[in-house]
Parts: structure tokens; sequence; C-alpha cells
């Protein structure tokens, strides 16, 4: 079960992401990675406490990964695609 969560479910979902969205949106979904990573633990409870520091680190990456994205110059965009590639 651990080998199908941590191994074959995330780089089937990114096979089935990269064959449906452009290799920028791809790019940028992957570097959010990390900051999926600190909300879950955030979410759980986990770690060190949350300071103003650390929220502001959180939102300028995000908006780094926003800038990258350039949502307001992207055509259409596969949802399902994105999210698969997201993980």
């Amino acid at each position: 079960m651990a080998a199908l969560v941590a191994n074959a479910l995330p780089y089937l979902l990114f096979a089935l992401g990269e064959t449906r969205v452009d290799s920028s949106i791809a790019g940028v979904a992957n570097a959010t990675t990390p900051l999926w990573t600190l909300a879950l633990v955030v979410a759980l409870r986990q770690g060190e406490p949350i300071t103003t520091r650390r929220v502001a680190g959180f939102l300028l990456s995000l908006l780094g990964c926003l800038v990258l994205l350039a949502p307001w110059n992207a055509g259409t965009v596969d949802p399902l695609g994105a999210l698969a590639r997201g993980r």
C-alpha cells in the first residue's frame, strides 16, 4: 500500500498530467509541491509553531509561483491535467 501511494500513484499522475497540459504549467505545478507539503504540515499541526515570518515566506513563494504561471496570459488549461500534474 505504501509503495502504491508513495511511488506508483504520484508517477502515474505525473504522466497523466504531462499529457494534458503544457510543460510550463507542469513545471509551475511541480514547483508548488513544497508549498502543498507545508500547508499539509500546518493543517495537521506538526512541526514548529507558525510565525509571521513563515507565513510571509509561504505567501511570497506562492506569489512567485503565480507570477511564473501567469494565468492572465494562459489560454485554456485542462484543470484535470493541472491537478494531476501538481499532485
